[in-house]
């Protein structure tokens, strides 16, 4: 019977050569599914967190797969690590790995696509870019970073170039306890030109996300979404002389220090869509109905909507029809507490009922 997916010889000489050297450096299982060429890779491998004198092994067969056409996805796994469910691409994972680690910077100067998770050895992003080797990581388009506490800060202005991340389209930050800002200083236009869009969750520190020293960096980006960061005040710094041409769309929840999203002069001339979920201070939109001309649709609680101040009143009529209300969020928050007690009680109820009815049964 002929199997659903095969591999050529190099591809499939290479994955065991992965699994040999693995298996022997680690003395761990290796759970490796084969569903298709792209699959076929060490995603899974519950390995060491890449200290000792295996790990440049290890890495080297790891940047021999990289090299097999047919093998996309890469990922290295510290200790105590699950699965991840990856997509098409030349992605690398890495979770629980000190990022200092010798032998990284193979696997870091192939991938179009890097996630950290949980690992340690920086303060920035830069300590690890830096590198000579890596020449910027021209390569990478998306880039993902959780839980990551030594993260303080993504690039450190003196140490970055030009050519510092010129290609990277997407960028995801999550759980960073202590990054206090993006980008501490001025540094040379090309680095981030082409960054679209910027997802940033959970990080408690920050004031503001789109400060003067990123807004001159980044005329392509088209989606900002921001939420859970409980010291933001602002989301973009106003300027006169820069501005978000091609923005699209923005996107804040649960900020109840968030003040304003930006100010009317930052030229939004793109804007189409603009999401306020539970930031109760925001009482401004940032932009008036004369200058709304490519909004398309502003969602929001309705008593958001309702407690918004404007310079004339004439605007909320001729923007209300742009308007979607969606569930306020106390009423969210509510209505699932009330489905999780109903449960709660249900089941209680289920089980004293089976509990009188046993008993019951054996008086009888």
């Amino acid at each position: 019977m002929r199997r659903k997916y095969h591999l050529t010889k190099t591809a499939a000489k290479k994955r065991d050569e992965m699994k040999k050297v693995t298996k022997e450096s680690c003395n761990l299982p290796i759970p490796i599914e084969d569903r298709k060429p792209s699959d076929i890779v060490v995603e899974h491998i519950s390995a060491p967190s890449l200290v000792g004198q295996k790990a440049p092994e290890i890495l080297k067969h790891h940047m021999e797969l990289l090299a097999v056409k047919e093998i996309t996805r890469i990922a290295v796994y510290g200790r105590g690590s699950r699965k991840t469910a990856l997509h098409d691409e030349k992605r690398v994972i890495l979770r629980g790995v000190g990022l200092l680690q010798r032998g990284l910077e193979g696997l870091l100067c192939t991938a179009s696509s890097l996630d950290l998770f949980t690992c340690g050895g920086v303060s920035s992003l830069s300590d690890i870019i830096t590198n000579k080797s890596l020449c910027g990581l021209p390569n990478l388009k998306s880039l993902t970073i959780s839980n990551c506490d030594c993260i303080t800060t993504l690039l450190v202005g003196e140490t970055t170039l030009r050519s510092t991340l010129p290609n990277l389209e997407h960028g995801t930050l999550s759980h960073l306890d202590n990054l206090a800002t993006l980008l501490d200083t001025i540094v040379p236009r090309g680095c981030l030109g082409n960054l679209k869009n910027i997802k940033v969750v959970g990080c408690r520190l920050l004031k503001n996300l789109i400060s003067f020293a990123i807004l001159r960096l980044v005329p392509n980006l088209e989606e900002i979404k921001v939420s859970e960061c409980r010291r933001m005040k602002q989301v973009i710094t106003k300027d006169f002389f820069e501005t978000l041409p091609k923005l699209k769309t923005i996107e804040v929840r649960d900020m109840e220090s968030l003040r304003t999203i930006c100010s009317r002069e930052a030229g939004l001339s793109a804007l189409e869509r603009i999401v306020v979920s539970n930031c109760p201070r925001v009482v401004k939109l940032p932009f008036a109905a004369r200058d709304a001309v490519t909004i398309k649709e502003i969602r929001g609680d309705l008593k958001w909507w309702r407690s918004l101040k404007w310079q004339v009143h004439a605007d909320k009529i001729c923007l209300q029809q742009r308007f979607q209300a969606c569930a306020d969020t106390a009423a969210r928050r509510c209505e699932i507490h009330t489905k999780v007690v109903s449960k709660s009680k249900n089941k209680f109820q289920k089980q004293f009922m089976g509990f009188i009815s046993l008993f019951v049964a054996v008086v009888c």
